[in-house]
């Protein structure tokens, strides 16, 4: 048997978006030597998001650059991390410490594996 991961994408239409955040001003933070979070976004508001790596995806904008099916870290009892790329950072022309809008709700996105014969 082999399996194979199909991916789905659920758009709601004509119905308001659940934001996480709309339009808020956040600093862009620099930690040097986090690796990948070396350049994150700490989401307001968002510790009471549940669901472990993985499970929270977000779509949205940063600045004018928009952004799909993104993870957002959890960490225990505190606000949700986004991790900023390079791809992203060099689009939006920002380093750390820089102040970006950002709007983010839940992405609708899904995975799921279905068994295929052979």
């Amino acid at each position: 048997m082999f399996y194979k991961l199909l991916r789905f994408t659920s758009y709601r239409k004509n119905k308001k978006a659940d934001y996480i955040i709309k339009n808020e001003k956040i600093e862009l933070i620099y930690q040097p030597g986090k690796g990948v979070w070396t350049y994150h976004l700490r989401i307001p508001n968002s510790k009471d998001i549940d669901g472990k790596w993985g499970d929270i995806k977000v779509l949205g904008s940063i600045d004018d650059f928009k952004i799909e099916a993104q993870n957002l870290a959890p960490i225990k009892g505190e606000d949700k991390m986004l991790s900023i790329n390079g791809k992203i950072r060099k689009a939006i022309n920002k380093e750390g410490g820089d102040i970006v809008t950002v709007s983010l709700c839940k992405s609708l996105s899904f995975f799921r594996t279905t068994q295929v014969s052979s």
